[in-house]
């Protein structure tokens, strides 16, 4: 699924405007219109801002989940991550994956 496509279904789904996710998502409202019309395509940074306001991941508006996550933690990290400057938000990857990894 298109990113464009999946924030607009999640947007609508939430009862939301282009305004609305704006302030919660801290994206500007021209951009999130220019996105939903496919005339622009996000950074990774604006698309993980973007989920943060839907209080989704990336990958449910990419449509690789087929459920969203749903927990309190989740929604609560999915609110906080849009605080982060890109240099913080590397060191949450960083820090993640080593998680991860370390489970194999």
């Amino acid at each position: 699924m298109l990113f464009s496509k999946g924030m607009k279904t999640e947007r609508k789904k939430r009862g939301m405007t282009q305004k609305e996710l704006s302030k919660r998502s801290g994206v500007s409202q021209s951009t999130i219109s220019a996105v939903e019309k496919g005339v622009r395509m996000p950074t990774e940074e604006t698309m993980v801002m973007i989920a943060a306001g839907l209080g989704c991941t990336v990958g449910k508006l990419l449509g690789e989940e087929k459920w969203a996550p749903g927990t309190e933690q989740q929604k609560e990290l999915m609110g906080l991550i849009r605080f982060l400057t890109p240099e913080e938000l590397q060191r949450v990857l960083d820090f993640t994956s080593g998680i991860i990894a370390a489970r194999k």
